[in-house]
């Protein structure tokens, strides 16, 4: 097997909406196309092919405007206090974010711009602590839900493109932590 397609196998095993496209331009989900793969015993060009990011199930959670509270944000509807509908997690708010401390006894224990990913039942959460809006207390945080699996990437992505002002009020940079 060869370096790019174990490489493949590692990540594919994450990301369930990954396949291949064949020279005739079909589509084939990556498990089914190994197991046809090997049982053919053929050799085909192959092209990794990534899901659509449709934008359907995408949410904020968080400050906006002159607000301190914590609202839900669509894409399509804005400061709407309606939670998403199928949503696997009963607590959000701050929970989500790196190493959170129910008693807030200090800013060591929230930096700002350290993101948690979580994964839940198909659905992906980005959350990080964020003192950059309206709202400078402690256990202000800031929180981006898809409803299908995605990668950090793909979630700022998505956050960046829909969410415009969240990014330009953060002084500071987003980076992925790593978490069990």
């Amino acid at each position: 097997m060869s370096l790019a397609l174990r490489e493949f196998h590692r990540c594919a095993e994450h990301l369930p909406n990954w396949g291949f496209k064949d020279r005739s331009g079909l589509f084939t989900p990556w498990r089914e196309f190994v197991r046809s793969r090997r049982l053919a015993g053929q050799r085909t060009l192959i092209v990794p092919l990534e899901r659509e990011l449709d934008t359907a199930g995408f949410f904020y959670f968080g400050t906006s405007g002159d607000s301190a509270g914590h609202y839900w944000h669509h894409i399509h509807d804005r400061n709407t206090t309606r939670r998403p509908i199928g949503l696997p997690w009963d607590k959000y708010d701050g929970v989500l974010a790196p190493a959170y401390k129910p008693d807030y006894r200090g800013t060591e224990y929230q930096p700002e711009g350290v993101a948690w990913v979580h994964y839940r039942a198909g659905w992906t959460a980005l959350a990080y602590w964020d003192r950059s809006g309206p709202d400078k207390r402690l256990g202000s945080n800031t929180g981006f839900f898809a409803d299908r699996i995605l990668t950090f990437e793909q979630m700022l992505k998505l956050a960046w493109r829909h969410f415009p002002w969240v990014r330009t009020r953060a002084n500071f940079p987003i980076v992925e932590e790593k978490h069990s």
